[in-house]
């Protein structure tokens, strides 16, 4: 059986989807050489000022634009996201991703954690990131505070770098005005 299990916790609303064993036993015997594929889709509306946390692995991750506390944990999947325009307001909004792919348009203040993934950030004021194995293009930011191990970053019009990294590549297509800390 598949579902999806509703509930709330206060002002917190979850959406679980629940897949029975019976579902994936069936699911081994049919689904790896029967061609066939299936998707568990959810659509929310919700305001853009209201405080967002999504656990997923398995799937992708679309937003449009956030002004509320972002908390997202991405394992084995691709997000997109257009906008995350809270400031620098306690907590930071927060992305983990792991296995995967996260394209950025636009954000205020991120902190970043990444492995094995690939990473792209058009424009940003400031980023914490800290990461191992990935790769990525980090367009034009403000500040770019890192702990990396094993990864390759190209990053373009910047102000502040301070890096601590472990056999990684960094390179900079424009200098920051203020001396570089690495």
């Amino acid at each position: 059986m598949l579902g999806v299990e509703f509930s709330q916790d206060g002002d917190r609303y979850i959406a679980t989807t629940k897949i029975s064993d019976d579902f994936s036993k069936a699911r081994s015997w049919f689904g790896s050489n029967s061609g066939k594929r299936f998707s568990i889709d959810y659509t929310i509306h919700m305001p853009k000022s209201n405080a967002l946390q999504i656990r997923n692995k398995y799937g992708n991750i679309f937003i449009d634009e956030m002004k509320g506390f972002v908390d997202i944990d991405l394992k084995y999947g691709d997000m997109n996201i257009n906008k995350l325009t809270r400031g620098d307001d306690k907590p930071m909004n927060q992305i983990s991703i792991a296995y995967g792919k996260i394209s950025l348009v636009e954000c205020n203040w991120l902190k970043l954690q990444a492995s094995y993934s690939k990473i792209g950030i058009e424009r940003s004021k400031a980023v914490i990131l800290i990461s191992k194995y990935s790769k990525g293009n980090l367009g034009k930011m403000s500040s770019l505070v890192g702990e990396n191990s094993y990864d390759n970053y190209q990053i373009g019009d910047l102000s502040n770098l301070v890096i601590t990294g472990k056999y990684s590549n960094f390179r900079l297509t424009a200098l920051p005005r203020k001396p570089i800390s690495m």
